[in-house]
């Protein structure tokens, strides 16, 4: 009897299938020992030409260790505290990821928080703007992006110019201002920083701090306590220092902290997302 007769003398033919296949054949009270005997003949060829178990199947790990690498410390259960060996082995691959954070973190370049605006020939330039502030370009400090400078030349400045009859209207404005300028910086838009320090550099002077808001796009005016144009070098250029510090500038998306060392226990998938949106490193 061939097996391609089998299934038509046999039937439900998907249920023999199905058994014969699961190497179920002696559970099948409706089949014959003649029908029977080359299924079970193909089966044992089946077996014998198959691999070791062994072989055919996967290795599993069966601990957390085999998974990772010799070098990577594996802590124990929650409440249970390592041996003494172990214990100073995981302290010594964490001191190592420490270590490691510390250079990655000594490679990052520092966010500079200090600028120079150079004014070339201020009085000339006060002079064309008839009075009116001087803005400076725009530039980035401590992570905030886009800043101007504004600096205003005073009243004392304002009233050392020829008289113009067409422009007296103005002298009462200019009344109301600070005596020797003063200096103020503008925001692209409003800080959310916890707490902004800003100081002004003209010469040998420091003026500050100063401080921002969140309500406001400028920050505090700062008046000075001389006369601008005594700081005016030989080549009719005045030098303004600008420093910014900040707590948590909002223009910094990314992390910028060292490397974080995370342990094994605490690997967990949306934990490391988190990390992976944040930007930060994990070692």
């Amino acid at each position: 009897m061939n097996l391609t007769d089998v299934p038509e003398a046999v039937g439900g033919q998907r249920r023999v299938r199905k058994e014969l296949d699961a190497g179920d054949v002696q559970r099948a009270p409706w089949i014959t020992d003649e029908e029977r005997a080359p299924f079970i003949h193909v089966l044992e060829h089946r077996m014998r030409s198959l691999p070791p178990a062994a072989d055919r199947l996967p290795a599993i790990p069966l601990a957390l260790s085999e998974c990772l690498p010799p070098s990577f410390p594996v802590g124990p259960p929650p409440g249970l505290e390592l041996p003494v060996g172990e214990a100073d082995r995981v302290g010594t691959v964490c001191g190592v990821g420490a270590a490691k954070g510390m250079e990655a973190e000594a490679a990052i370049e520092p966010t500079s928080t200090s600028w120079e605006w150079t004014i070339l020939n201020p009085n000339a330039k006060f002079k064309a703007n008839c009075g009116c502030p001087l803005v400076s370009n725009p530039f980035s400090l401590a992570g905030f992006n886009d800043m101007r400078a504004i600096f205003t030349p005073g009243t004392l400045w304002q009233n050392a110019q020829p008289k113009d009859p067409k422009k007296h209207r103005k002298d009462k404005v200019w009344q109301k201002g600070c005596r020797y300028g003063s200096l103020q910086l503008k925001f692209s838009r409003r800080p959310s920083a916890e707490q902004i320090s800003i100081y002004f550099n003209i010469g040998s002077c420091r003026l500050g701090p100063l401080s921002a808001s969140a309500e406001h796009c400028t920050s505090q005016v700062c008046e000075l306590s001389m006369d601008w144009r005594s700081h005016v070098d030989k080549g009719s250029s005045l030098a303004i220092g600008v420093e910014v510090r900040a707590d948590c500038p909002y223009d910094v998306q990314e992390y910028r902290g060292p490397p974080l060392f995370v342990m094994a226990e605490s690997s967990h998938r949306m934990f490391r997302q988190a990390l992976r949106l944040l930007g930060a490193p994990i070692v």
